[in-house]
This record gives C-alpha cells, sequence and structure tokens, in this order.
C-alpha cells in the first residue's frame, strides 16, 4: 500500500473515551486523512480496541460501555472509507459470535469458519453454541 500509515490501538481509545487530549488526536487523524491515501487498521488493533474498551467497562464501570456499544464502534471504523481493515470479513464475523461469546473466543470462530474447519480441540462447550462449530470429545 503506498501512501499508506497504520493506526495503533491507543490513538483510537484516545478518541473514542474523550480524554484531555482527545482533541489533539482527532487533529492528528485529520492531518494524517488529508496527507494518506489509506490509513491501514491492523487486525490486531481492532482486537486489542475491543478488550480494552471491556477491561475499562468493567474496570470503572462505565455503563455506555456495552457490548452492543463496542460493535457499533467498531463497526463506524470499519465502515471509515480511507480505513483498510486488515481480514475485515474475519472480524465482522466475530463480533456477530461476539454477542454471545468473548471477544477471543468469538476470533477463534470466526477464524475457524474463514478457514472450513468445523471442528475445534477444546475444553470450552459454548463453541457448540456456534453453528457450524462441533466441540471434540
Amino acid at each position: 500500500m503506498k501512501n499508506s500509515a497504520a493506526i495503533d490501538t491507543n490513538f483510537l481509545i484516545d478518541i473514542v473515551l474523550d480524554r484531555d487530549t482527545s482533541k489533539n488526536t482527532l487533529k492528528k487523524l485529520e492531518k494524517a486523512m488529508s496527507v494518506f491515501d489509506t490509513i491501514f487498521v491492523p487486525f490486531h488493533t481492532l482486537v486489542e480496541f475491543i478488550y480494552v474498551l471491556e477491561n475499562i467497562h468493567k474496570r470503572e464501570k462505565i455503563a455506555q460501555l456495552t457490548k452492543n456499544k463496542i460493535i457499533d464502534m467498531v463497526n463506524a471504523i470499519c465502515s471509515t472509507p480511507q480505513f483498510y481493515i486488515e481480514n475485515i470479513d474475519t472480524l465482522l464475523l466475530a463480533l456477530t459470535h461476539y454477542e454471545i461469546l468473548k471477544i477471543g473466543d468469538a476470533i477463534i470462530a470466526a477464524t475457524l469458519s474463514a478457514n472450513g474447519i468445523a471442528t475445534i480441540l477444546s475444553n470450552d462447550r459454548h463453541f457448540s453454541h456456534i453453528e457450524g462449530i462441533t466441540v471434540y470429545s
């Protein structure tokens, strides 16, 4: 990708949590979007974004940081035209599983589906709640 820049998790977190530094971070993003053709968003950046928001929700008990709100935030990032989201199909599938699984397991389930794998070796039975996945016993 020519004329691209990547974005890090803390940059995204800073924008969505409305911190003291959020205005400057948003200005940096706007400037970067005028300079670069594409902003590359690594798959891991968005996974970490979800983990961080989940932990803030638990630790600081911020009521508005529900799973649905986090999903909405990720969808908004994915919908930004200038952003290129790595493995977007797997990420979006993981978000559908995230409603009933923790994000790590939701990503595992989505990755299985993306690779045509129907069976998982796991002691966690919650994978059996995902259509098309069987827990090996």
